[in-house]
């Protein structure tokens, strides 16, 4: 057998492989699981032909697409999703720039620009499902240092500030009431309803008992 043929029939044998994703959770609350093949040579030249650094957000919303795949072996997402994929986080980073008055991206640890960093890290890892280690990936892209456990403080910084420090607080609601997703609305709600009256909450509170029934 010729090496070529013995390099056919490893990239064969590898087959269809999956994991699942825990942030991409489904409307009952399971883990999203992608399916992909094994990248070929020839999708691996055209991948990296731009780009070999895998903090390159562009290089890896084309690997999400061209490789994600369904259980039924479907594409997940179109070429036409990839700004999407790139275009969500430039947004949020600039609504919170735009709010806080800062570049969440400056090499600073002024008080202002680290807790609109640690806003943007809780925003991206709870309410955009993005990994730890995608975070990280984002700041160094943008010339931050970032891993793992520095993004695991800046979330759990901004979690605990949170109860005390009514700015960003006030952040946090300017942004999660322009996001679309079910937790950022359930985080909108559920600051809201701290302002309203006792009448309004008792007819809430019955409306949502009767909505949450078994039928």
């Amino acid at each position: 057998m010729s090496i070529i043929d013995r390099a056919k029939s490893h990239f064969e044998s590898l087959g269809v492989q999956s994991i699942e994703i825990e942030e991409w959770k489904d409307d009952e609350g399971k883990p999203t699981i992608v399916y992909w093949n094994p990248i070929t040579l020839a999708e691996k030249k055209k991948l990296f032909s731009r780009s070999d650094s895998l903090n390159d957000v562009g290089l890896l919303a084309d690997i999400v697409i061209m490789k994600a795949l369904d259980k039924d072996g479907n594409k997940l997402f179109a070429t036409t999703d990839k700004l999407d994929i790139m275009n969500k986080v430039d947004k949020i980073v600039e609504q919170i720039n735009k709010i806080a008055n800062v570049d969440v991206f400056e090499n600073t640890r002024k008080k202002e620009v680290v807790e609109a960093r640690s806003l943007l890290s809780f925003i991206l890892y709870k309410y955009q499902k993005m990994t730890l280690q995608e975070i990280g990936n984002l700041y160094k892209e943008k010339g931050r240092s970032g891993n793992h456990t520095t993004v695991l403080h800046s979330i759990n910084s901004f979690e605990k500030n949170n109860k005390y420090n009514n700015r960003i607080q006030d952040w946090l609601l300017l942004i999660t009431r322009r996001l679309k997703t079910i937790d950022a609305k359930r985080e909108f709600i559920k600051h809201k309803v701290n302002f309203l009256q006792n009448k309004d909450v008792h007819t809430i509170a019955k409306q949502v008992d009767k909505m949450t029934q078994t039928k």
